[in-house]
């Protein structure tokens, strides 16, 4: 019988996400240990630098050429960046583009359509990213669906997620922590086998005091199947990560210094700059702001203010932390999430069982009724805000247009900067103001935020981030004088006089 194994490791993107240098070390580290079992026949590594569509075609193709093969075991591996879009999980490509995800993602459930296809007697899969903690696994309801489907099942199977679907998984220049553990579970004798249970029990055990990331598993087997018995090459690999050696040199036999990991560190290392250099970068943002015209139809309506605020959080302050620790950057810009944890209501089953399998097998009769179910309280984190570690010169500028005419509001443009030792991320969000006195106005809702980064050192490429900003705010403010526009005169006015239509004002 055949044994498949399908290694694939993303770690740079070209469309802004972050570099995942330690994925490429991930790859060659997990590869060496799958040759060293001697238990897999073909062992196929996708190529993470290749456009979306070449992978698939060539996952595709890899797979299908066991079409006729009897499989007893597919272990499939992914190390890169992953998504969770409310329905599906995504493993993120290269060339991946959130406008574009279907084209350059493959989603979780293409994959399991494509094994499915060969009919292996037991499918691993071991997936290091975020947010990969896939929903069909995690609720009980659909747990049951999902291993009773006929259309769906497999006949054995283990899926070990480093993380639960709203979190981040972690790693270092060196290696990522889920793919670390993994093999230190390994850390057995010579001729010990070891079991795909084995492996998930010391998964836990290693990850049982990290609040930060909880991996997730996923059986439907009989927890006797063998990953592989410890040999001296597997031993050695594990002996490597307890000793913390250069993975670099291991991978490539000690003497290739030129490297892929090599090469993408290097690049890396050349883009970071000095912490005062940054913060030179951040107190100029005032003067350069300032310096961009907004559109030129709004000059007679507005003044243009540009103020550095330095006590206070941004508005909405909480969206920017949740999206700079969903996406796992707080630490790579040096900031820490503040959170507080609130008590909620929720109903739940009596007895969970059973109620799980009236529900599965739709027992004759079954009624949901409200004593079935009993009020419980449970706690949850709720983001509120964040804190930098590196103290930038202010916390946020606000970007105000003036109005020049008592008959109009102002209008603001919120920028919060973040700087790492590479990059200058920015959010920006805007909001109109109402009047609430005589002479007092103030915001007319929230703000929801845009964000995106460029290289600290590329002044072009900053340059022109401010002028999309500005540029987008010009938009926000003409489509808000439209509509003031479109409210206050009737069609008539806005369009001017027309020939031949009495355009006098009717006495009733």
């Amino acid at each position: 019988m055949t044994n498949l194994a399908i290694i694939l490791a993303i770690s740079h993107y070209s469309g802004g996400l972050t570099a995942l240098p330690a994925c490429q070390n991930d790859e060659a580290v997990f590869k060496r240990l799958v040759e060293s079992t001697g238990k897999f026949d073909d062992i196929i590594v996708l190529d993470g630098s290749a456009r979306s569509l070449d992978v698939k075609n060539k996952l595709a193709k890899a797979i299908a050429g066991h079409q006729k093969s009897d499989v007893d075991t597919v272990l499939f591996y992914y190390t890169g960046h992953g998504s969770f879009d409310g329905e599906e999980f995504n493993y993120l490509f290269t060339d991946y583009d959130p406008k574009r995800t279907k084209q350059t993602s493959l989603r979780n459930s293409e994959l399991d359509e494509m094994v499915r296809s060969i009919e292996p007697n037991l499918y691993v899969k071991v997936v290091d990213a975020c947010q990969s903690g896939i929903p069909y696994i995690k609720d009980s309801t659909d747990i049951s669906e999902y291993l009773k489907s006929k259309e769906k099942r497999f006949k054995s199977l283990y899926f070990l997620f480093s993380s639960q679907i709203d979190q981040s998984s972690w790693q270092d220049t060196r290696i990522s922590d889920f793919t670390r553990e993994l093999i230190l579970a390994l850390d057995r004798p010579v001729g010990t086998g070891i079991r795909y249970s084995d492996i998930m029990d010391a998964l836990s055990d290693a990850f049982s005091a990290n609040q930060r990331q909880r991996p997730f598993f996923v059986s439907q087997a009989g927890f006797t199947e063998i990953f592989c018995e410890i040999n001296e090459d597997v031993y050695r690999i594990v002996d490597e990560i307890k000793s913390g050696a250069d993975l670099e040199a291991s991978v490539s036999g000690g003497g290739d210094k030129k490297s892929a990991l090599m090469q993408a560190i290097k690049k890396l290392s050349e883009g970071f700059v000095e912490k005062e250099e940054a913060l030179g970068i951040v107190e100029s943002m005032p003067r350069d702001f300032a310096e961009v015209k907004i559109e030129k139809d709004l000059d007679e309506f507005f003044d243009v203010s540009v103020s550095e605020v330095f006590e206070k959080s941004p508005p909405n302050a909480n969206l920017i932390a949740s999206w700079l620790e969903k996406q796992g950057m707080n630490r790579e810009y040096f900031t820490d999430i503040i959170s507080r944890t609130e008590e909620i209501k929720t109903r739940v089953p009596r007895d969970p069982m059973a109620h799980l399998y009236k529900s599965a097998t739709g027992s004759m009769g079954y009624v949901r009724g409200d004593d079935e179910f009993v009020t419980v309280t449970k706690e949850r984190r709720v983001i509120t805000d964040y804190k930098r570690r590196v103290e930038l010169p202010f916390n946020y500028l606000e970007i105000t247009l003036i109005p020049l005419y008592p008959g109009m509001v102002q209008y603001e443009c919120t920028v919060v900067p973040f700087v790492s030792r590479r990059a200058l991320r920015l959010f920006w969000g805007f909001r109109s103001f109402q009047f609430v006195d005589w002479d007092a106005q103030r915001p007319n809702g929230g703000v929801e935020y845009f964000t995106d980064e460029v290289a600290l050192r590329v002044e072009p490429d900053r340059a022109a981030l401010q002028q999309r900003i500005i540029a987008e705010f010009s938009n926000f403010v003409s489509a808000k004088l439209s509509e003031l526009t479109e409210a206050v005169l009737p069609p008539e006015s806005q369009a001017g006089p027309q020939a031949g239509k009495d355009t006098r004002a009717r006495k009733d």
